[in-house]
């Protein structure tokens, strides 16, 4: 066997496994080969123990999110599999000189993502002892950017695209102040509400709907606010061989790519790699573990999914990929557009800002669209535009509240009016998780559907509504006044 193929081999599967404690049998499997050869293979390949080596990749991982995220020694330390923080620190001396304490503190060396094996990305940190690999002439067709932070419908992170962002933005080692937090506000996304009246239009919350005149606003003002422009391919203008070769470059740079679709439905997921020159595409989306979904794809061992089908769903709309740096735009640009965005009132057959909230309890309050004898599989996309409107406005101003009250924290002269701007954004979450509670819940049931078919639930939820319009209009003319003051 050539023993370049067979060490990138052993380098590819400690990287996918690099958080876990690596079963040496799993590895045998894998490679088809003894641990007692590959062993000594690597060892007079690499000049380095394969223990040592997989210390050294955890401890590489570890500095670079210790870099990138908030998270805690302990945290990190329990995350890579150390059963004990002793070890860990232990085994952090060895690799780095000094403790983890006192490398959070004190030292700090470049640390970035590098290729370290035929098609694997992972953090190299500078001076760290690494083998000394040598690549072949031959040609690989699949790249794997381990590491890539998984998205999820978690932290209440429910609008997928910010998400995805803020994910590959920490994988290339630009978080700074760009969080999910930030990214929803600078978008606008965070202050959308569209609602195609009468139509019970289950894609009401796409946030390629907040405006008609580019669809794809919101994405590119997303990607500015972090200082990129970008790419957009979409599906209806491509083919699938420039789409795939806009994967393989990108993954190749070590840059991951954002996707509509791909499982699922037309909603962002991250791909993280690629195999067989791009038949099949590895990733990260919120619906990889969904039954409804999942049927056609696979889970890598990283956790990432693979699909084969990626180009036959039809779900699939465009790539996003990172352009070139740009200037991020001024706090006047910013509030400006989330002020745009809460004053719209329509966007081509959507309503939006106040209108859509007009629109939003006129429908709900219609008894015809909720009789009890109507086929369920209409009551059930009813129910799911209600849970969609209530998640853009519970979700989104709740974020929204975040962005307010962190310019407040940092804006003194401004202070005042983004906490009170905050405040009344937090109200108006809170009448969306009103809402819910009054028809018990996200259960997908006959039951649930039921109890949105009362006319006392829809009653209760039409004055939640009218609350949520109000308080939204006064925290509207609140963020006016920021403006008027800073600009």
């Amino acid at each position: 066997m050539d023993n370049t193929i067979l060490i990138n081999a052993i380098i590819r599967f400690v990287e996918s496994y690099i958080k876990e404690n690596i079963n040496y049998n799993d590895l045998e499997k894998t490679v088809g080969l003894s641990y007692r050869y590959l062993r000594e293979e690597f060892r007079n390949y690499t000049k380095m123990s394969l223990k040592q080596y997989i210390n050294a990749r955890k401890i590489a991982n570890i500095i670079f999110e210790m870099e990138t995220t908030d998270k805690t020694l302990l945290t990190l330390a329990t995350e890579y599999g150390f059963d004990a923080y002793d070890t860990f620190t232990r085994c952090f001396k060895r690799e780095m000189c000094i403790t983890p304490n006192q490398y959070k503190k004190e030292h700090r060396r470049t640390v970035e993502r590098k290729l370290i094996g035929m098609g694997t990305y992972a953090p190299v940190v500078a001076d760290m002892l690494m083998p000394k690999l040598q690549f072949s002439d031959l040609q690989e067709d699949s790249y794997i950017l381990y590491g890539v932070p998984k998205v999820e419908f978690s932290n209440g992170k429910c609008t997928p695209f910010p998400a995805c962002l803020e994910s590959v933005l920490s994988y290339i080692g630009q978080r700074e102040d760009y969080s999910y937090t930030w990214l929803m506000a600078a978008s606008g996304a965070a202050f959308r509400l569209c609602w195609n009246a009468g139509k019970w239009d289950m894609s009401n919350s796409n946030i390629m709907n907040v405006t008609s005149q580019n669809p794809w606003e919101l994405y590119e003002r997303a990607y500015q606010a972090a200082g990129w422009k970008c790419n957009i391919i979409e599906k209806n203008n491509s083919t699938k061989d420039i789409l795939t070769t806009h994967i393989i470059d990108d993954i190749n740079k070590g840059n991951p790519v954002i996707a509509l679709g791909v499982v699922g439905p037309p909603e962002a997921c991250i791909i993280t790699g690629y195999n067989g020159n791009g038949k099949g595409l590895f990733g990260w989306s919120y619906f990889q573990d969904s039954p409804e979904f999942s049927a056609d794809i696979e889970i890598e061992k990283s956790g990432y999914f693979l699909c084969s089908k990626w180009w036959d769903n039809p779900a699939t709309t465009a790539l996003i990929t990172l352009g070139e740096r740009t200037a991020i735009p001024s706090l006047y640009e910013i509030l400006h557009h989330i002020y745009s965005v809460l004053t719209m009132q329509s966007a081509g057959v959507y309503q939006a800002g106040q209108n859509a909230y007009q629109s939003w309890a006129n429908d709900i309050s219609d008894d015809t669209s909720f009789r009890g004898n109507s086929i369920t599989p209409i009551l059930l996309g009813r129910f799911f535009c209600q849970a969609d409107a209530e998640t853009m406005i519970g979700e989104g101003r709740h974020w929204g509240a975040q962005f307010f009250r962190q310019l407040g924290e940092k804006q003194a002269h401004i202070a005042g009016l983004c906490f009170e701007a905050a405040e009344l954004l937090t109200e108006t979450a809170g009448y969306a998780q009103q809402m819910t509670a009054i028809r018990h819940g996200d259960r997908q049931t006959e039951e649930a559907i039921g109890i949105l078919c009362k006319p006392e639930t829809r009653k209760g939820i039409v004055s939640l509504i009218k609350k949520a319009q109000e308080n939204e209009k006064r925290a509207t003319t609140i963020i006016s006044s920021i403006i008027g003051t800073i600009h």
